[in-house]
């Protein structure tokens, strides 16, 4: 039995002038109504503290933020980086685009052990076993269903008394939504017995106005 939490991973937001900026903004992550807050730039980060996560399913397109997840999480797990792979990354992720992808699961191997790092930091009993699953666009048809093959080899991973989360905070708007009715969808499918148990959302637009970014669980609908 294990706690997974399936994450997907965006791009990053632009500047002003309309530059990439290829990092998440730090922000102050606190369940709604608790004093605890916890600064990161990965709404998963916050997660993986608050709910004794064993492994994370990070979700993304090729030109998804992978090289700042390995920068990141081997920094917070307090291990030293290794510069040639992450360049490497940084080469094959700024190097794809919806028609190019040049980043596949086995280049982001290294980036996987590096979070099992920080969650086995966070949480000494944690298994491990995090996996990185590169979908494409979803701009047509055609992508759509190829994106719902990823879902199913996602379902072949678990196994019976596991616990699923969901963290819809960051990616294309369209993907989240995706990633909920396709977890859904296989669960009922599935002969395990897995269950979803909440779905969260950082409410990153609310964060001036409340002095903390609320992170809120939408499990109940």
């Amino acid at each position: 039995m294990a706690n997974i939490l399936i994450a997907p991973l965006g791009v990053g937001p632009t500047d002003s002038k309309k530059v990439r900026k290829r990092e998440y903004r730090k922000a102050d992550y606190a369940f709604y109504g608790e004093k605890e807050q916890f600064e990161t730039p990965f709404a998963s980060a916050f997660l993986v503290k608050k709910l004794d996560i064993d492994k994370v399913f990070f979700i993304g397109t090729a030109h998804s933020l992978w090289e700042e997840v390995y920068r990141y999480f081997i920094f917070k797990g307090g291990q030293e980086e290794d510069s040639e792979y992450w360049s490497d990354l940084v080469d094959k992720v700024y190097s794809s685009n919806h028609a190019v992808v040049n980043v596949t699961p086995q280049d982001l191997v290294q980036t996987n052990k590096a979070v099992d790092l920080y969650l086995k930091k966070v949480n000494p009993q944690a298994t491990g076993g995090t996996q990185s699953f590169i979908i494409s666009y979803g701009l047509e048809e055609k992508e759509i269903w190829e994106n719902t093959d990823i879902f199913w080899e996602i379902e072949e991973s678990f196994q019976d008394g596991d616990n699923i989360f969901l963290d819809i905070t960051h990616s294309f708007r369209s993907i989240p939504l995706f990633m909920y009715l396709m977890t859904d969808f296989t669960l009922m499918l599935s002969n395990k017995d897995v269950k979803l148990q909440g779905i969260y959302y950082g409410m990153l637009d609310v964060s001036d106005e409340l002095g903390y970014t609320p992170v809120i669980n939408l499990g109940s609908l």
